[in-house]
């Protein structure tokens, strides 16, 4: 059993020295540093958004009536201003739509009873995408709303951010795309990166809390293995016309989610 338990940690500790920032597993965990955030934010924004008050990963959104949602960083200015920011490596994650929907719900869940139309807080969504090209060659692509026949900008407080990181164009936001892409902590760029970079993949105690989370990940994964099985096996009594009693015994789903199943189904 300890020879088990030692050869998945050499796993482990291999893997870890293969993670970039970019990376889902090692972003969550980088970006528990407001410090790591509030470069990431500045440096893409500049001047603006210089005060980061408050920031939380994997913020989760309800919505009581539909899709409810996690996102990877929201983070709030000293003037309350939303910036969301994802890490996106594949095409199907980073569409318009997905940003359309992330600034919905940002702007659904911080909103405050009774507030005023004029006192809503802009919003900010920035993906950070490996695997996606907008088709022109940018570096980064800012999207904003316009009137079609006058071209004017119409500022509703809203914009999209898309930032290829292996596009480059010599500007200052070029090392920052390269930190994101470097596994080594040595060559990271930003010394407030490099510093969590290398207490993550350098240090007993960072390299604990990285092993603790790929066996919540693993143990996420088996769970979510025993669940689909549970729902297949339901999806096969229900077509052979079991009654709900003996589905429910045998596969100890509750009456609404074989009801859910079954209503997919139909």
């Amino acid at each position: 059993m300890n020879d088990i338990i030692e050869e998945r940690h050499r796993q482990y500790i291999d893997k870890i020295n293969e993670l970039r920032i970019i990376d889902d597993d090692f972003m969550k965990v980088v970006f528990k540093d407001d410090d790591c955030i509030g470069h990431v934010i500045q440096t893409v924004l500049q001047e603006d958004y210089q005060n980061i008050i408050d920031s939380q990963i994997e913020y989760d959104m309800k919505n009581p009536y539909g899709r409810s949602y996690r996102i990877d960083i929201l983070a709030v200015d000293i003037e309350g201003r939303h910036i969301n920011v994802e890490f996106q490596k594949y095409r199907q994650k980073a569409s318009f739509k997905r940003a359309r929907r992330h600034i919905s719900m940002i702007d659904v869940n911080m909103s405050r009873k009774k507030e005023k139309y004029h006192e809503l807080k802009d919003i900010k969504t920035i993906f950070f995408t490996e695997k996606y090209e907008l088709g022109n060659g940018l570096p980064i692509s800012h999207i904003n709303r316009y009137v079609d026949e006058t071209i004017k900008k119409v500022n509703d407080g809203t914009e999209i951010i898309y930032i290829p990181v292996n596009t480059r164009d010599g500007s200052s936001l070029d090392l920052l795309k390269e930190d994101l892409l470097e596994k080594q902590a040595r060559n990271i760029h930003s010394e407030v990166l490099r510093k969590r970079v290398e207490y993550l993949k350098a240090s007993e105690e960072g390299q604990r809390t990285m092993c603790k989370i790929f066996e919540e990940v693993r143990e996420d994964g088996r769970k979510e293995g025993i669940e689909e099985n549970k729902e297949m096996v339901v999806r096969i009594m229900l077509s052979e016309g079991e009654p709900i009693e003996k589905i429910m015994k045998y596969t100890d789903s509750s009456i609404e989610k074989i009801n859910n199943i079954k209503n997919n189904m139909l």
